[in-house]
């Protein structure tokens, strides 16, 4: 310490001491100590100030060797005051009342603070204190943000008036097991993320839940927030033991929020109205949901939930696209109300047998293609069917939509167990629709006006096709239906049906006959493509006699 210490009036001044060589410094007249008054004195190991009300920015900052310091009558400690003082081991600032952005960041040998009247913590306050086991805080209402992230030495925090919790407040604290928030009311976004031991908490009264705020919790085994009305997404990501979540009065589910809990079996959201994206994806030890409230299933919302048997939405109107996509255990859907399915929906959910979609209008791409044990398929209200929508369902073997008006390319290709088809108003056809359906033997498609490429390509055991307002025939509608014996065509219409190629029934059965009406005999059997078959070609009157 120098010989002459020189003191302005009762405050320490800015910059005094920085970089001074010494170790111990006591004053009782001093009230308030300046911006970086001792930053960077490497041996200062104590310090007596029982006067002093103010400690101001980086005042102690990189004190290496700081032991111990006294401040009995500090109500205000400023930004970084003590930052990286990696020797301090306890701090009891008892009038203390607010403590700036990472006071005591960086102290890593601190083991234990305490600061009965503080109220506010801002940002960082504690963050990197790595051996900090035990704080007090009983009066702080506001934790801000990153304040002990990292303080990976803590097991357990407790603040009892505490009514909001900053972004990152105790991110990273890998030690913590329980903590306990009577009075939170909003948890901010990575609060606790990768909190890896953190087994219970409490949170009574809090309304909304941040982005990731438990993420990587992954000893979390059950949860209950009783109050809790949003939650944000990716809040439970990845916590990978939870096994139970109930939430009473939730309304929201964000995207992700439970995405990766392979543990969870149990959840309750009695309350809920929305599902947003891979809300539970990957939750693959979920056997059954039922959630009674919700009215839209975001995309991806149960994507591969392997373990998913059931699942129940009496009220839901939209699943959206993916939704349930992988659910390969699932047997058994319940949505009465829904009437818009998004693609991929139900994409190779393997082990479902039966669908009924009363009020749906619509089917989107790929909802339920490689439902390889799907058999039967119920939807009254659907007018459109897009493309490949069940194709590869090998199972299938009846379908009943009796409101369709448009099915798009490939909807039933490769079904090759299906033998019934009702779709008695459907006007319009995209390609491929029936391809390889190998064991389709009749069908009735009363209102549709053409026949597109590879309609029915391959359907081998196709023998009976009714069609009468088809007006126009691909080249490749009816390629390689080797049983077909008959087509009943243009009765409805006055003019002959153009047919794409003359090769249009190539690798058919060679004695199939076209019935056309009576007046159009002549007609079609001089017509192109179809005097090819001439000798095929019969009045209708005939069939009927």
């Amino acid at each position: 310490m120098p010989n002459t210490i020189d003191i302005y009036g009762d405050s320490v001044v800015t910059n005094w001491f920085v970089d001074r060589t010494i170790s111990y410094f006591e004053d009782d007249t001093i009230t308030s100590i300046g911006s970086y008054a001792f930053a960077n004195c490497y041996q200062l190991s104590s310090v007596n100030f029982p006067a002093v009300t103010k400690i101001s920015i980086y005042a102690f900052s990189n004190c290496s060797s700081l032991t111990s310091v006294s401040f009995p009558a500090a109500t205000s400690i400023g930004a970084n005051a003590f930052f990286s003082c990696s020797n301090l081991t306890a701090v009891s600032f008892s009038l203390t009342t607010s403590i700036d952005m990472q006071a005591f960041a960086r102290c890593s040998g601190l083991t234990s603070v305490s600061f009965p009247v503080t109220t506010v913590i801002a940002n960082g306050a504690f963050m990197d204190c790595v051996g900090l086991t035990s704080v007090i805080f009983p009066s702080v209402t506001s934790i801000g943000g990153t304040v002990f992230q990292n303080c990976s030495g803590l097991t357990s925090v407790s603040f009892p008036v505490a009514t909001t919790i900053g972004m990152s407040a105790f991110r990273a604290c890998t030690g913590l097991t329980s903590v306990s928030f009577p009075a939170v009311i909003d948890i901010a976004g990575y609060a606790f993320y990768d909190c890896s031991s953190l087994t219970s908490v409490s949170f009574p009264v809090t309304k909304s839940i941040g982005t990731s705020a438990f993420a990587s919790c992954s000893s979390l085994t059950s949860v209950n927030f009783p109050s809790v009305t949003t939650i944000g997404g990716s809040a439970f990501y990845f916590c990978s033991n939870l096994a139970a979540a109930s939430f009473p009065v939730a309304t929201n589910i964000v995207s992700h929020a439970f995405h990766g809990c392979i543990g969870l079996t149990s959840v309750s959201f009695p309350a809920v109205t929305t599902i947003g994206n891979t809300a539970f994806g990957g939750c693959n030890s979920l056997t059954s949901v039922d959630f009674p409230a919700v009215t839209t299933i975001g995309g991806y919302a149960f994507e591969n939930c392997t373990g998913l048997t059931f699942v129940s939405f009496p009220v839901a109107t939209v699943i959206e696209g993916t939704a349930f996509h992988g659910c390969n255990s699932l047997t058994s859907v319940s949505f009465p109300a829904v009437t818009s399915i998004g693609g991929s929906a139900f994409l190779s959910c393997s082990s479902l047998t039966t669908v009924s979609f009363p009020a749906a209008t619509t089917i989107g791409v790929a909802a339920f293609a490689y439902c390889t044990s799907l058999e039967l398929a119920s939807f009254p209200s659907v007018t459109v069917i897009n493309s490949t929508a069940f194709t590869d369902c090998y199972d299938l073997a009846s379908v009943d939509f009796p409101a369709v008006k448009t099915v798009s390319h490939l909807a039933f290709a490769n079904c090759s167990k299906l033998v019934s088809v009702n779709m008695p108003v459907v006007s319009s056809l995209g390609m491929s629709v029936f391809q390889f359906c190998t064991t389709l033997s009749s069908i009735s498609l009363a209102s549709i006006s053409s026949l597109p490429t590879n309609t029915f390509l391959r359907c081998y055991e196709l023998a009976s096709v009714y069609i009468p307002l088809v007006s126009y025939i691909s080249g490749t509608a009816f390629l390689s239906c080797s049983a077909l014996q008959t087509v009943i065509l243009g009765t409805g219409i006055s003019n002959v049906c153009a047919l794409g190629t003359s090769g249009a029934f190539m690798n058919t059965n060679s004695s199939f006959v076209v019935y056309v009406p009576d007046s159009l005999v002549t007609s079609y059997k001089a017509a192109t493509n179809w005097s090819y078959y001439s000798s095929q070609i019969k009045g209708i009157s005939e069939l009927l006699t």
